[in-house]
């Protein structure tokens, strides 16, 4: 008595298109970004589109919003990956409908639209606190290095431009000599009236163009050292004697010169060389995030190239103030945010801080009861670093894709909002129920 086998036929032709609904649950995570979009503010990204009737007609926001949101919350960041979903994905195939937008459909929505974008990271925190995730009875700080869109050997130092570039005018100086000798020469043999001037050496255009970029450079990183200088002068006054530094800041900050070796990135310059925790160097951003104890929901980020943290954490602070209305009660955060100005700004806001010193300091060490408190830091930032940067479970968000700090801090608050969201997704229904 032979087997019997469900029948399967995959060329079998239906009477009637398939509908895509009927193939997944009703749980769906597509069906859950959809109606998602009916609790956010959508006016924002309709404004530049004109009304005049006038174009062909453009994708709806709403869908493209949907796909961007349903990728990054599987872990798909590429525009040309998601462009792939809608043509393979069945859960992106549900939003999309008919439609089949490319690559660049959303490339160019990224860039007409990131400001909004960014900000319903400010609409996920809100909607987490009306959902019940949200306490700010105890928060934790962290920040960690994400590698810019470009690479760390195309970096110059302020050193290496200056000794470049005078060897480059040298060169050019002696290509220059030699070209007008060939000239004298051609004239000498054919005439003055020669009715085609000698072609530019591609030898000295190309040392022209190189001579140009580190100029470019130089002139970048003079700028970023006065604005330093600017910057540190600023914080200096406005700090109270006892917690100055030694170290007087520049009457002219406009006089600064850079360090030598100050690094200037050809591909990406508002990027910086940071250095990870095991001791390797990228070319990237510092990325900050303030993170709620209860469930772990992001109240607070900013994306910085400063590549130390000591300077982030009030800024991270007033963030989440202005997001959520409510201000923390207790902030976690490790030694590298710790120093006396901080400390003091924390306690002017009515929170109350819990970050160990440094060893080279001799007071304000942690009392064992607060070493309690300190050891649940770890256990509320860290993992939310791993599930947005890859934990293996899904892919992880571990490089920027586009250029330039105002794309990447329009990304990183993009990114900060879809954890919100996939929080919300997991954890709302247990609540609720």
């Amino acid at each position: 008595m032979s087997r019997l086998f469900l029948t399967h036929s995959p060329d079998q032709q239906y009477l009637l298109p398939a509908s895509p609904t009927d193939w997944l649950p009703s749980d769906h995570l597509c069906y859950w970004v959809v109606d998602l979009l009916s609790s956010l503010d959508m006016s924002g990204f309709y404004k530049s589109y004109s009304s005049d009737g006038r174009g062909a007609p453009a994708y709806d926001p709403r869908m493209l919003v949907a796909v961007v949101l349903y990728a990054w919350l599987r872990g798909v960041f590429s525009s040309r990956k998601i462009a792939r979903l809608c043509r393979e994905d069945l859960g992106v195939r549900v939003i999309v409908g008919e439609h089949q937008p490319d690559f660049r459909t959303f490339i160019s929505f990224r860039n007409r639209h990131g400001d909004v974008l960014s900000s319903l990271f400010q609409e996920s925190v809100c909607l987490c606190q009306e959902a019940g995730l949200v306490s700010l009875l105890e928060v934790a700080g962290d920040g960690t290095k994400i590698a810019a869109n470009a690479n760390k050997d195309q970096s110059v130092t302020y050193a290496k431009a200056s000794r470049q570039e005078a060897q480059i005018s040298a060169a050019i100086d002696e290509l220059m000599a030699r070209s007008a000798a060939e000239d004298a020469a051609e004239d000498a043999l054919y005439g003055p009236d020669q009715p085609e001037p000698s072609p530019v050496p591609a030898e000295l255009a190309g040392h022209q163009a190189r001579r140009d970029k580190l100029r470019e450079a130089q002139k970048a990183l003079k700028a970023r050292a006065a604005a330093q200088a600017v910057a540190y002068k600023e914080r200096h006054e406005n700090q109270p004697p006892e917690h100055r530094s030694h170290r007087k800041p520049l009457a002219d900050p406009d006089q600064a010169e850079p360090k030598e070796d100050q690094q200037y990135n050809f591909v990406d310059p508002d990027s910086r060389i940071m250095k990870r925790q095991d001791g390797t160097y990228i070319q990237g951003y510092n990325a900050q995030a303030l993170v709620d104890g209860e469930h772990q929901i992001i109240v607070g980020s900013l994306l910085s190239n400063e590549p130390n943290d000591i300077q982030q954490l009030c800024p991270l602070i007033d963030n989440c103030i202005e997001l959520t209305g409510v201000v923390p009660g207790r902030v976690l955060a490790d030694k590298g945010y710790h120093s006396l100005y901080n400390l003091e700004q924390i306690r002017d806001r009515g929170i109350t801080p819990c970050i160990p010193p440094h060893s080279r300091y001799k007071t304000g060490h942690l009392t064992p009861d607060e070493r309690e408190t300190y050891k649940r830091r770890s256990a509320i930032v860290e993992p939310v670093f791993g599930q947005l940067k890859g934990n293996g479970l899904m892919m992880g968000f571990w490089r920027f894709y586009r250029r330039g700090m105002p794309k990447c801090r329009q990304d990183w608050s993009l990114l900060c909002a879809v954890h919100n969201f996939r929080k919300l997704f997991t954890l709302a229904p247990a609540i609720t129920a």
